[in-house]
Parts: structure tokens; C-alpha cells; sequence
């Protein structure tokens, strides 16, 4: 029988309390202060919510050591639950409109709210053009993304002399438009009007009829029916442009070189068949070595002149 001198329930029980709620103050000492972080992102022009991501950071953290939440601001509210207290510093993460870090202080048990404006970013635009070569009965068609206040892109088309392109410019498109090498972000101030070598073919407008919610776009651009020949093509609005170009062509060349002699080998890119009475030039720069007329099999024999030096061959 146990001696009830050394067993009772009761102070047992209250011994049991006392330490559960000894390790449950514990707890609560030690646990770490938190607030919560909650906002909305809109468009300052006209208030209408954008849908980013936004971040969070420690301020005052070295690069190397920096931290980052993230929540994307659905309908254009955010929030984050649990942050432990603390300056911060608030981003939304918009590749088309600006946005500085913005401080912001977590107190603990507090809600902070941080409603941002987005002001409208720099014009922009970026033309796509994924297949740059086309047979004549194809429709041509590009991609045009990016950030402008107008509704309206203007494209035109300049059909290139090339002529002019192998004799006065060695078959360098960007140099017969007046870009310098390494320099092709001068494309942007190019006024294509005034180049001898380029005729316009075609000008038309593409109305942007949709935009995402930070208000830029991507617009498929049809181009119009185009005749054989290599096309520089311009996209334009709020005075920025974007230059890029299309070749329209039946013909496909095939050529194998053995020392001063080049065979040629001209086709249909549709079937596959020989094309006979087709011209074939060798250029050195500006300088033309050689020239030929495709036979009925659709090939040609070109030699090349002896001659010192190295030289590319188009």
C-alpha cells in the first residue's frame, strides 16, 4: 500500500500546472514580435489596380546577406502575415513603370498600410520578328511589345535597292541604314525617309486593342502581301521606333567552294526543284568578282580572280 506521506494527487496536480504554464511564459518570452504588412498598387493615372509582385527586404542589410519576401498583388492588394517587426524597405517589381524602395516600420501587433502609385514608365517598344525570310505567298507576320501612350503604331515598310545594298554597302544592311557597328541602339533615331537606297512599299496604322494591367501591350502584326525583295520595316509611336527586316523570296542558293572555283545551286524553297536563268553575283565587300546565270539543272560555275589577300564571299 503506497504511504500517502509521499504521494499526493493534488499537490502533484498543482506542481504539473505550475511548470506547464512556467514553459508556456517561456515560450511566449521568447517568441519573436510580428506585424503584418498589407497595400494596393494602382496606376497613378487613372487609379486602376496593377497586378506585380512585391517585395519585402531588412533595410540597412549588405547586399551579399539580404533576404527577400514576395507576394504578387492579386486584383492589386498584397499582404504579408507574420513579419517580424522592423524598417523594411517595400518594391513593386514592374518592368514597365518605375518604383524606388519605399521604408516602411513593422510594429508588433500592428497592421501598416502601403497604398503605391505607379506613374507611367518611359516609352517603349520591342519588335519580334522570328522568321525573318518569307516565299511570296506567305503573310509575313511580326510581334510588337511595350509601353506607349498612344493607341495607335504606325508601321511602314521601305523596300531596299540592292543595288545599291551590294555596291555601295558590301551587303551590310545595317550600314546601308546608317547604324554604326555596336551602335544598333541608333536605330531608334534613324529616319529611314531619308535613305537614296530605301523606297517605301507600304505605311499603315495597328491599333493596340488590348493591354495588361500595367498598361503595356503585345501586338501581332500582320504585314501586308509582299513582293520579292528584302524589306527594312519601321514600328513607331510616342517618338520611339523600332527597326527590323523581312526578305520575300521564291529562291534558295546552295554553294560549295574549292580554292578559286565556287559551284552554285539555285532551288525552289517551296518544291525543291532546279531554277534555271537565275542571276548569281560573288561579292568582296563592295567589289563584284564574279557573276552567272543558273543552267537548266539550276547551277552555276563562278571562279574567282586570283588575287592577294583574304576576302568574304556573298
Amino acid at each position: 500500500m503506497t504511504n500517502s506521506r509521499f504521494f499526493n494527487p493534488t499537490i502533484a496536480l498543482l506542481v504539473s500546472v505550475f511548470l506547464v504554464a512556467g514553459m508556456f511564459g517561456l515560450a511566449i518570452s521568447r517568441e519573436t514580435p510580428v506585424g503584418t504588412l498589407k497595400g494596393r498598387i494602382t496606376a497613378l493615372e487613372s487609379g486602376a489596380p496593377i497586378e506585380v509582385a512585391v517585395s519585402i527586404r531588412r533595410a540597412g542589410v549588405p547586399e551579399e546577406y539580404r533576404t527577400y519576401r514576395q507576394a504578387e498583388a492579386v486584383g492589386g492588394n498584397f499582404v504579408f502575415n507574420r513579419v517580424p517587426t522592423g524598417t523594411y524597405l517595400l518594391q513593386a517589381r514592374s518592368h514597365w513603370r518605375p518604383c524606388p524602395p519605399i521604408k516602411v516600420t513593422i510594429e508588433e501587433g500592428k497592421t501598416e498600410t502601403v497604398n503605391v502609385e505607379l506613374a507611367p514608365g518611359p516609352p517603349r517598344l520591342d519588335l519580334y520578328v522570328h522568321q525573318h525570310i518569307f516565299t511570296p505567298d506567305e503573310r509575313a507576320q511580326v510581334i510588337c511589345q511595350g509601353y506607349v501612350e498612344s493607341g495607335t503604331l504606325y508601321v511602314c515598310l521601305y523596300r531596299v535597292d540592292l543595288d545599291e545594298l551590294f555596291a555601295k554597302s558590301g551587303g551590310n544592311l545595317y550600314a546601308l541604314i546608317g547604324v554604326k557597328p555596336g551602335r544598333w541602339f541608333d536605330r531608334r533615331f534613324v529616319d529611314l525617309s531619308q535613305r537614296p537606297a530605301l523606297k517605301l512599299a507600304h505605311a499603315f496604322s495597328s491599333p493596340i486593342t488590348r493591354r495588361e494591367t500595367e498598361g503595356n501591350f503585345t501586338r501581332r502584326i500582320n504585314l501586308p502581301h509582299l513582293g520579292p525583295g528584302v524589306y527594312v520595316m519601321s514600328v513607331s509611336a510616342d517618338g520611339v521606333q523600332e527597326i527590323d527586316w523581312v526578305m520575300v523570296t521564291s529562291l534558295g542558293l546552295i554553294t560549295k567552294s574549292v580554292g578559286q572555283q565556287i559551284l552554285g545551286f539555285v532551288v525552289d524553297l517551296k518544291t525543291g526543284e532546279a531554277v534555271g536563268g537565275a542571276n548569281v553575283k560573288v561579292y568582296d565587300g563592295v567589289e563584284a568578282l564574279a557573276s552567272g546565270k543558273t543552267d537548266s539543272d539550276g547551277l552555276v560555275d563562278l571562279r574567282i580572280p586570283v588575287r592577294h589577300g583574304s576576302y568574304d564571299r556573298k
